[in-house]
């Protein structure tokens, strides 16, 4: 490797992958480094976008927990959004 790829690789604080949605629509998978911590998100195009260039080309989105398929070892109880103020949608994704 040359000394400007390590640095690159030294500097890179995330990564993003193409993924496709179970609709096969592709999205983005986002992996964000800070705070010695890594914050996941997905990323949509948008829908809304039309020919207007100030609008953004894609929406990002925290991305849900992963759901595993081994049984839980602790019960949480789930609030409804009301009470945890989270904005319940049609279409979920989790990554």
């Amino acid at each position: 490797m040359s000394e400007n790829t390590n640095k690159f690789n030294d500097s890179s604080v995330g990564a993003c992958w193409v993924k496709k949605d179970k609709n096969n629509q592709n999205f983005l998978s986002l992996v964000i480094k800070s705070g010695g911590k890594e914050h996941r998100f997905i990323a949509f195009k948008n829908k809304d976008k039309g020919d207007n260039v100030k609008r953004p080309d894609f929406r990002i989105y925290p991305s849900e927990a992963r759901v595993s398929s081994q049984p839980a070892t602790k019960t949480v109880e789930s609030k409804p959004a009301e009470v945890t103020g989270q904005a319940q949608s049609d279409t979920e994704f989790v990554l």
